[in-house]
């Protein structure tokens, strides 16, 4: 047993970052949530950064069109974040 190979960690690295991705062609219009889940992309947490892991496998030709029209910025995910929580209220009752 040694340091796991390249090889070895290719298929769950996919399944990570893609599941069964098919290819397809993309408009310019962003694809709905639904359409990037098909694709086995989660767009509500997919950021980019993971995106650019794909050429680490080879893997940017086949699939890193659909992994950017699917992804989100940090700073689109941070503002995201900010809105669902914008405060906080803590109560005790006793």
């Amino acid at each position: 047993m040694g340091a796991p190979k390249c090889r070895d960690l290719l298929i769950p690295c996919l399944m990570l970052l893609t599941g069964m991705a098919a290819p397809s062609m993309f408009t310019s219009a962003s694809p709905s949530a639904e359409y990037c889940m098909d694709l086995g992309f989660q767009s509500n947490s997919l950021l980019c950064s993971s995106c650019d892991k794909l050429s680490d496998f080879d893997l940017e030709d086949e699939l890193g069109e659909q992994c950017r029209s699917c992804c989100k910025s940090k700073d689109e995910s941070k503002a995201e974040e900010a809105q669902k929580f914008a405060s906080a209220s803590i109560e005790v009752c006793g």
